[in-house]
């Protein structure tokens, strides 16, 4: 809060950018994605601690503050831009001009700040000409240009020396052919660019890390080093990395399911490891939903559903309230007990994120009773089972009572009429009979004071007691007489 150097007002931290790493270097992908980076980085103020906040993407500004510490000294200049987010500024790639001017940039590095004469492209996405090519430059004593230093390979400390034994000295033009001739020695892992009369480069096969002692100042040379991009772990989902001459510097070794340069993007459903014959045995696997992992039991074959491969959605101990057909869980995106995803046909109740980001054709439902376990199925092409039930809406199936007498065995029970079927099944009175997936019946001809039902998500008249998933009749009926009737639900997509 307050006039830190950027002028009065509240300033919303984005982001904080250690210059020694590569976490935010310019091929990054966190330029373009929507992912964070160390949250925690953002509630310290102006230290060391690098984060990428979603306000990245997510807070709209007139004004950006850009800030840089060197050797504890802060400086900060001001850009005027109306934007939705900054990562609307950057993401595409495009080049987006700004008009500080050579010198309003130079502010933020003090008085020895250095810049070449020409060119001066400024804003939003500024690359040189040369594909991947960032320019920087300093005059040594002799006025001899260090110039096109590729800086996605090789980062710089300028006025430093490695001194450790060389395997090669050449005299060179500038550092771009002394760099080239390191990549071109098969034991080359960092350069000396040294100014003595000529520019000499000296091929190393150390680096600065493996010698801290030896790298000292040195008025007259800089030192390069190849980058090691993997030393970031770019690679996700336990991919291996490989340092690699490639425009990323590095190529990641996909585990088997995934693919993507960072081997991101992953199996979304337990339908398609199935089909991609990754796997054919049931057991815990990591999907990738709304890219992030998600360890969920798939169940594959067919244990009473149909073949292929299905994803777990929800678990609902029928005793418990949970997931009442009140429920919050059946409106809202909130997870409930993750970890009841990994452990099958059990009794702990979960509600995982395939529940608004899983598309399917076939919904299985399951009901155990007394350790017997009886599923039926239901064919619907939807993006979600969230899109089904959240907004409270009656979309109506055709299994027939029959058909969800299934789930319950012989000692099903409904009511003779309504028979109203499918997701927010409920009765024209709200304190009736309802369910969020299943069938509510009536005694009388018509929907109005419903008192039986079998399904998911229950809700009903007092005096029956009913939880959350199960068989619940108040009066007696044509098929077996009242009945309360407590089942542990298990819903799962394909």
């Amino acid at each position: 809060m307050g006039n830190f150097g950027c002028g009065d007002g509240g300033w919303t931290p984005v982001m904080k950018i250690d210059g020694r790493k590569t976490t935010f270097h310019y091929d990054a992908h966190y330029w373009i994605n929507y992912d964070e980076f160390n949250l925690l980085g953002g509630e310290t103020g102006f230290d060391e601690q690098e984060s990428k906040l979603s306000t990245y993407w997510n807070t709209s500004f007139s004004k950006i503050c850009l800030g840089m510490k060197i050797n504890q000294q802060l400086r900060f200049i001001v850009i005027s831009k109306l934007a939705d987010s900054l990562h609307s500024l950057i993401a595409d790639g495009q080049y987006r001009n700004t008009s500080l001017g050579r010198d309003g940039w130079k502010k933020l590095i003090g008085s020895n700040a250095s810049l070449q004469r020409n060119c001066n492209k400024e804003g939003f996405n500024a690359v040189g000409d040369r594909d991947r090519a960032k320019v920087r430059i300093e005059k040594n004593n002799a006025d001899h240009r260090v110039t096109d230093v590729r800086q996605g390979l090789f980062s710089i400390d300028e006025f430093r020396y490695l001194n450790v034994p060389r395997v090669g000295i050449f005299s060179v033009h500038d550092d771009l052919e002394c760099t080239m001739r390191c990549l071109q020695h098969p034991s080359c892992i960092s350069v000396n660019l040294a100014f003595e009369i000529r520019l000499w480069c000296e091929l190393l096969s150390s680096d600065k890390y493996s010698n801290p002692r030896e790298f000292r100042r040195n008025e007259s040379s800089h030192h390069y080093h190849i980058v090691n991009m993997c030393a970031e772990n770019p690679c996700e989902n336990n991919a291996t990395c490989q340092s690699s001459f490639t425009d990323k510097l590095y190529r990641c070794l996909c585990p088997a399911g995934y693919k993507g340069p960072r081997c991101q993007i992953g199996p979304t459903s337990c339908k398609e490891i199935h089909d991609q014959d990754t796997s054919s045995m049931s057991g815990v696997v990591t999907l990738v939903v709304d890219s992030q992992p998600l360890s969920v039991f798939c169940h594959m074959g067919n244990f009473g559903c149909g073949d292929g491969g299905w994803t777990p959605v929800t678990k609902i101990d029928g005793r418990e309230t949970t997931f009442h057909y009140d429920s919050q869980y059946w409106s809202n995106y909130d997870e409930y007990n993750r970890p009841g995803g990994e452990t099958g046909f059990d009794k702990q109740e979960t509600k995982l994120p395939t529940y608004w980001n899983t598309s399917f054709s076939k919904i299985c439902l399951g009901m155990k009773i007394n350790q017997q376990l009886r599923f039926i199925v239901i064919n619907k092409l939807v993006d979600s089972l969230h899109s089904l039930i959240a907004d409270g809406q009656y979309r109506k199936t055709s299994l027939s009572r029959d058909g969800w007498k299934k789930l319950i065995g012989c000692n099903a029970t409904l009511q003779p009429n309504c028979n109203r079927e499918g997701f927010n099944a409920f009765s024209g009175r709200s304190d009736r009979s309802k369910a969020r997936i299943g069938i509510v019946s009536n005694n009388q001809n018509n929907c109005y004071s419903c008192n039986s039902l079998i399904g998911f998500g229950t809700g009903s008249y007092l005096k029956l007691g009913v939880k959350s998933c199960g068989n619940e009749a108040l009066h007696h009926t044509l098929d077996d007489g009242g009945k309360s009737i407590k089942a542990m639900g298990y819903i799962l997509v394909q």
